[in-house]
């Protein structure tokens, strides 16, 4: 919204547009390639846990499935409370 804000008032709306579009679309390789990195790490911790002949595969997928999820989920609801008690304390 900003970078849009600034060409429009220096009359850059196109090269303002056109950097909105390459902050989204490297933003969008690099969501992607981290997500794509993850999957191939925990594909190769149960491949070594397999080949290790460790018995617990199935329980270290739904370990770290349920859990990376838990985690995300309880570090997005900290960072939401914590946006929440800084608006409030600003009103003070």
């Amino acid at each position: 919204m900003l970078i849009l804000l600034y060409a429009l008032a220096n009359d850059i709306l196109l090269l303002g547009l056109l950097l909105v579009v390459a902050i989204a679309a490297g933003m969008a390789i690099t969501m992607g390639a981290l997500g794509m990195l993850s999957i191939l790490a925990r594909n190769a911790v149960t491949a070594g846990l397999a080949a290790s002949g460790s018995g617990g595969n199935g329980a270290f997928a739904m370990v770290s499935d349920y859990g990376g999820a838990l985690l995300i989920t309880l570090i997005g609801m900290a960072l939401f409370w914590s946006a929440g008690w800084v608006a409030n304390l600003s009103r003070l």
